[in-house]
Parts: structure tokens; sequence; C-alpha cells
């Protein structure tokens, strides 16, 4: 297996998946918590 520059799927649905976790946990943090999906206008 050999390293390529460019990300395949799977790595980028899971950077998708622990950026949406790290959103909710910020969200959860500093206000009521609600089961919202990271927002590209919230979290750029």
């Amino acid at each position: 297996m050999k390293w390529v520059n460019k990300p395949s799927k799977e790595v980028l649905a899971t950077s998708a998946r622990m950026h949406q976790k790290i959103c909710a946990i910020i969200i959860c943090a500093t206000k009521p918590c609600q089961p919202v999906a990271c927002s590209q206008k919230a979290f750029p």
C-alpha cells in the first residue's frame, strides 16, 4: 500500500465525522445540548 497525497473518500468521510463530533462537543459546551450537525457558517 502506497501513501498518496490525495486523501481517499474514506479519510474525508472520517474527518468529516470527527469534525461534526468536535462541533457537537463545542455546541453542547456553549449552549443547551442539541443534536446539531456542524455547519460551515458556525464553524468555518
